[in-house]
């Protein structure tokens, strides 16, 4: 038997969720949204994917990650927009591979009961509040279904977009000669009420909608937290089996982190394999994180190991690092202020406001004032560019493995300052993943004065004593660390929503004020 895996709509009801990937690649849980369809399913079918021809390679590239073993052809839709596309439509496309008994699935439908038996034709129905938005199913007490129609007019039973089709040839035959649209689209209806005659009986299903921002976001919560995804984002992880698989958007950012995985094999997780926007990884059975035993002697410990695996020293004649400096610091930092000014126009424009009783400067004219010997002052190594406690995992032997790294530094791939890897792990002491999900802060304001507030654990405290004596005994720049630390905070701000934007970029503007206040409002640096 065949599975047919309805993928060539645009997305158009998913608002902002639709930027972020197609929609049958949105995550429930840890896996995309067709994983779920293909483990319901079964990956014993012989599959056709129905794809719009701007987003069927994602699919591609996702599904021979996910499932490398599963017999799939892809159809292209060509009739995927405008008057007279749909799902019917895109149904009708993939008939001549569908020659058989078959079943038929939008990938926004997700079943999480059992499914029925493959004796005779069924369509999945559940009752709806708002029958008006689906198709809907008039049932006779057999469970028998008498209409398939538009809008509920007579029915609140919804079918659900699951369907099976023992009889083939007088569903082709139905939906083929069927020239009626609603919405302006092609439906099924037509196929499936050519299947009443032979007997179409309606199966109830225990249904999960994902077909819209907010039936997904309602999706959402009964499943478990995905490893990274928080609304719209570029940066999805799953988990397959023993692989990770993580999504980067805009192409060509997967291949650059594939890359340096595979140069980094020391101190990364061992990298598998890339396709388009995608690259895998192996999944650390029984791994912990490092942030969830923060210590004093943990933290020397990692430290030096990052110190012997992964900082090794790169000539500096071979890479243009100042210049690579400017752009990553200064130049992306003030692209970011932008953004954030944007948003809001009131912040970056009060020039003098006091934050925890220390007047500051707007965030821009502090960061105009680093000199070129700071651009100077930075030490070419390998890097990993988001080294904190949560991207930090220690394996049941007690090794250290690295995720989710950097793909570039400025312009450079395999090489970064090392400083910049020192201000990420201190910025996470300073203010935790854990503190920032939970909302574990406060922003209070009023015209010319902010506080800020924020949990920190003894555990935190204990570990930045660590990391300051590293510092120290590798005679490590620790103002360099801190000016860049405030730096990441302002770089943070504009990638949030609203409250924990504000308070990410008084913080950072708060401590750059703290290091100009040091050399007499100048942000002076010897050159290295």
């Amino acid at each position: 038997m065949k599975g047919c895996i309805l993928a060539a709509g645009q997305g158009k009801r998913m608002g902002p969720m639709g930027e972020v990937t197609h929609k049958g690649l949105l995550p429930l849980g840890n896996q995309a949204v067709i994983s779920h369809i293909i483990r319901y399913l079964g990956e014993d079918l012989s599959y056709v994917v129905a794809v719009a021809p701007e987003r069927g390679d994602a699919i591609r590239d996702y599904l021979a990650l996910a499932h490398p073993g599963l017999t799939v052809e892809f159809m292209t839709v060509e009739h995927f927009e405008g008057p007279g596309s749909g799902p019917g439509q895109s149904l009708h496309e993939c008939r001549h591979r569908l020659q058989e008994p078959f079943y038929f699935v939008a990938c926004d439908t997700i079943v999480t009961g059992p499914l029925p038996g493959i004796e005779g034709n069924w369509l999945g129905v559940r009752e709806v509040d708002q029958p008006e938005r689906f198709c809907t199913v008039v049932l006779d007490r057999e469970q028998r279904v008498t209409a398939v129609e538009n809008g509920g007019i007579r029915s609140r039973q919804a079918f659900v977009g699951l369907a099976f089709v023992k009889d083939y040839g007088p569903f082709w035959e139905a939906l083929d000669h069927d020239t009626r649209l609603h919405r302006g689209e092609k439906q099924v209806n037509q196929g499936l009420a050519g299947l009443i005659p032979h007997g179409l009986r309606g199966a109830p299903v225990e249904w999960v909608d994902t077909g819209t921002e907010e039936s997904y976001r309602q999706a959402l919560t009964r499943f478990e937290k995905n490893y990274t995804f928080h609304g719209k984002t570029t940066d999805i992880t799953y988990r397959i089996g023993d692989r990770i698989l993580k999504y980067f958007k805009p192409a060509g950012l997967a291949r650059k982190r594939f890359e340096r995985g595979m140069r980094q094999g020391g101190a990364f997780v061992e990298v598998l394999e890339t396709r388009g926007c995608f690259f895998s990884m192996r999944f650390i059975n029984n791994a912990r994180l490092f942030s969830t035993g923060l210590n004093h002697a943990a933290t020397l410990r990692f430290l030096e190991w990052a110190q012997a695996t992964l900082w090794r020293p790169v000539a500096p004649e071979t890479v243009d690092l100042p210049q690579a400096c400017k752009q990553f610091y200064a130049d992306k930092t003030c692209a970011r202020l932008a953004d954030y000014a944007q948003r809001f126009p009131g912040d970056e424009g009060n020039d003098n406001l006091v934050i925890n009783g220390r007047p500051c400067q707007p965030a821009r004219v502090l960061v105009g004032r680093l000199l070129p010997a700071f651009y100077a002052s930075g030490v070419a190594s390998g890097y990993h560019g988001d080294l904190h406690g949560d991207n930090i995992l220690i394996d049941e032997a007690g090794n250290y493995r690295l995720i989710d790294w950097r793909d570039a530094f400025g312009p450079l791939t395999h090489v970064g300052d090392l400083y910049y890897d020192l201000a990420k792990f201190l910025h996470t002491l300073e203010l935790s993943v854990e503190v920032m999900e939970h909302g574990a802060y406060e922003l209070t304001r009023n015209r010319t004065e902010v506080r800020l507030e924020h949990r920190m654990t003894f555990s935190q405290w204990d570990a930045m004593a660590a990391f300051e004596a590293f510092m120290h005994h590798h005679g490590y720049d620790l103002r360099r660390v801190r000016i860049i630390d405030a730096l990441i905070f302002l770089n943070m701000a504009p990638l949030y929503d609203d409250a924990m934007a504000a308070y990410l970029y008084h913080l950072g503007r708060y401590l750059l004020q703290g290091m100009a206040d040091q050399d007499h409002g100048q942000l002076f640096f010897r050159a290295a």
